[in-house]
């Protein structure tokens, strides 16, 4: 059965190489002390203090306190508005997306139609699963809109009108279109919030196998890597349902 995905590379970055040590006399006499003791039967005494955390240069103070807030509440990633409190699903669709991915489009497009012809029969479950990082901030906006209870809406509208897009205009056009108080989006996106639940979600991917993007999983059973044509998965789709 062929499938079709989007894969991603990881970039390796060289070792930065460390300047040989060398001593100095000032050292040369610390350890002509730690000598004498030593021959005299004396050692120093152990320091038994823990040792202070260190950070890498890189990481800021900004990065460090965002990226610790915890996940919003209301964030309807995992359960989108329309299939909340309704236990009696015979199918859960989970999807891994990438928003840059264009089968990824064409499996939103797939998922949306089964959302529509078998109702409450089907749940989907949406992960983020970023391959291309030009378009974290639009996973974020995701998010961010998952707040106001307009995930799912933010979700089609984008893949739909505004794919791959990640200017201001762009989301600024997806939240006026699905109604959304720009004002409280706009602070959301700006922070980072919503950077552990998307990492998490890529996590999950990874720890299932998943390995590009769209991902299917279907009952937590089946997993189908890459996008079928609509016919073929409606066809698997409907074995659970029977």
């Amino acid at each position: 059965m062929k499938t079709l995905s989007c894969s991603h590379h990881y970039e390796k970055h060289p070792r930065q190489r460390t300047q040989d040590f060398v001593p100095s006399l000032a050292m040369k006499n610390i350890l002509a002390v730690f000598a004498a003791l030593i021959l005299f039967g004396c050692t120093p005494a152990q320091d038994t203090s823990e040792p202070e955390p260190q950070t890498t240069p890189v990481e800021t103070q900004e990065q460090k306190t965002e990226s610790t807030d915890p996940t919003p509440e209301n964030s309807e990633s995992e359960m989108p508005p329309q299939v909340k409190n309704k236990p009696n699903h015979k199918v859960t669709i989970t999807k891994f997306f990438d928003f840059a991915c264009g089968y990824c489009r064409r499996g939103a497009q797939t998922v949306k139609y089964l959302q529509e012809k078998y109702g409450d029969d089907i749940k989907i479950e949406f992960r983020h699963f970023v391959v291309h990082p030009s378009v974290m901030v639009a996973h974020k906006a995701l998010e961010c809109a998952g707040e106001q209870g307009k995930f799912e809406a933010f979700f089609y509208e984008y893949f739909e009108n505004q794919f791959a897009q990640t200017s201001n205009a762009a989301f600024e056009a997806v939240g006026k279109k699905i109604e959304m108080d720009q004002e409280e989006f706009k602070s959301c996106v700006a922070s980072n919030r919503t950077v552990n639940t998307i990492d998490g979600h890529r996590m999950m991917g990874e720890l299932i196998g998943v390995t590009g993007t769209p991902s299917f999983v279907i009952n937590n059973e089946k997993k189908i890597p890459g996008a079928l044509p609509q016919e073929q998965f409606e066809k698997l789709v409907v074995q659970y349902l029977e």
